[in-house]
Parts: C-alpha cells; structure tokens; sequence
C-alpha cells in the first residue's frame, strides 16, 4: 500500500484520494459566506513497513479564487508555516504523521461556501533495507 491521509491518528477513518475513489469519505469543508479559514489536522500513514518514502510532497489539485488551501507540518500541536505545498520528511511513515490543512473562503454571496479537498501526495519509494 502507498501512503494515505486519515482523519484520525488511529488511522481508522480514510480520506477519499485518487487511489482508492470510493473508499473513505470526502475531506469536506464548510465555510460562512462572509469569508474566512477552517483549519484540520489530517495524518499521514502506510502500513507497508518494508517500503520507506523521500521527497514526499502535499499539494492540492483543488485551489482557486473562491478557495485556497495551505498546508503546514505540525509544530507541538500547532500548525508551522503555512504554505501551498509542503515538503515532509522522508521515513517509513509507521506512525501516523500530522499534517495541518487551511481552506480560506473567499466572500459570496451564498450563506455558506462547501468544498471536498483533493490533496495530491507524491513521493519517492524503496525497499527497506
């Protein structure tokens, strides 16, 4: 298995990617139509312990003028500087890896503003050895 994004640290609750398109649930977010940000600690984790990943990178395939997304590494529990694409470090990611996401709504006219992120996660792999 490849790495994957989780809602929760004990990996038991998949975000939808383009791996698996209907496994898990949609990463959706929901923003007041004056404007303004939601942030979410997401985890990243592979239960294929012999591979290890490097130049591992998180993006999003979904940003726009109503939408933005940035990411940052966790920093003791908080998010540390935000930004479009986050470069993490390399490893075996056996322990699930938090990871800050921040969707900033622009105003609108509708009360509300809803949004499914698409995180886009690439990486180099090996065997570990």
């Amino acid at each position: 298995m490849a790495l994957r994004m989780y809602f929760d640290e004990t990996v038991s609750s998949l975000v939808r990617d383009d791996i698996s398109p209907t496994l898990g649930s949609p990463d959706a977010y929901e923003g007041p139509g004056a404007g303004g940000s939601v942030e979410r600690k997401l985890y990243i984790y592979s239960d294929n312990f012999q591979r290890t990943y490097s130049q591992v990178q998180l993006t999003s395939l979904n940003s726009d003028e109503q939408v933005q997304i940035h990411y940052a590494l966790d920093d003791n529990g908080q998010p540390g500087t935000w930004q479009t694409t986050v470069d993490l470090p390399d490893g075996n990611y056996q322990t699930p890896y938090p990871i800050w996401v921040r969707v900033t709504f622009a105003p609108t006219d509708e009360p509300t503003l809803r949004t499914d992120l698409r995180h886009w996660l690439q990486w180099l792999e090996a065997i570990a050895g």
